[in-house]
């Protein structure tokens, strides 16, 4: 596979094809060769091609991070968002938290936090699994993304906790009741703290612990707003 990974990165696609094919078939269930070979498709612009041997890389390995960040990636530059953002969380779950306990000398639960989007995520990996994060610091949320992205979708639901946090039971929702949720958010311009209630409204219909903070009309939507919120709230959950 490093001959290929080779030819792959100085874009001799044809001649790495070749060698991902001598590899499969020595190993013809190596999540590896279809992962690169998906790569490779890609780069080629054989879309179908591409996802089916990310797709195919997955059976075989549907945890390895590096799978589920090209397969995110390709599903993101194809424009489908909802599936893309599904794995992108994954990746974040399986890849991202793993070396933050590496580096922590051991297991530990995370803040994770987030602005915009990145507070729709942030709620959404907290949601999914919390086991592993301890509270989330969602920053001016953008959580009603159909808006951004031409509406609802089946795919959506899975990535998105105001879709899939109101028919959420067992375990897993007795451990988020034990998490605290941050909802900060300004009323400046281009912000809309409604979006922070509606995100506070599910919470507290499933009794998850939230709180919404309204910095009022002198925060905007923009990261001075939140440089200055995050040090703050990083503190309260620590």
């Amino acid at each position: 596979m490093e001959l290929a990974s080779g030819y792959y990165s100085r874009g001799q696609y044809e001649t790495a094809l070749d060698e991902v094919k001598l590899a499969l078939a020595v190993k013809p269930d190596l999540p590896d060769a279809y992962n690169l070979r998906g790569l490779i498709y890609q780069s080629l612009g054989e879309d179908k091609l591409a996802e089916e041997n990310f797709k195919r890389a997955l059976q075989l390995n549907p945890r390895d991070p590096d799978i589920m960040h090209n397969y995110g990636w390709f599903l993101c530059q194809n424009r489908r968002i909802p599936e893309a953002l599904a794995q992108f969380q994954q990746a974040i779950a399986h890849e991202v938290v793993p070396a933050i306990h590496v580096d922590s000398a051991g297991p530990q639960e995370v803040i994770v936090a987030g602005a915009s989007i990145g507070a729709f995520n942030s709620l959404a990996l907290i949601s999914r699994w919390p086991h592993l994060f301890r509270s989330a610091i969602c920053m001016s949320g953008t959580f009603d993304i159909e808006q951004l992205i031409g509406g609802f979708t089946t795919d959506l639901f899975y990535s998105s906790p105001l879709h899939f946090l109101p028919g959420m039971e067992g375990p897993d929702l007795d451990r988020l009741r034990e998490r605290f949720v941050y909802l900060p958010s300004g009323s400046g311009a281009w912000e809309d703290v409604g979006e922070s209630w509606r995100a506070a409204e599910v919470l507290g219909t499933k009794c998850v612990p939230n709180r919404v903070d309204d910095w009022g009309p002198d925060f905007d939507h923009d990261w001075p707003t939140w440089w200055q919120m995050l040090p703050n709230y990083v503190q309260q959950a620590l």
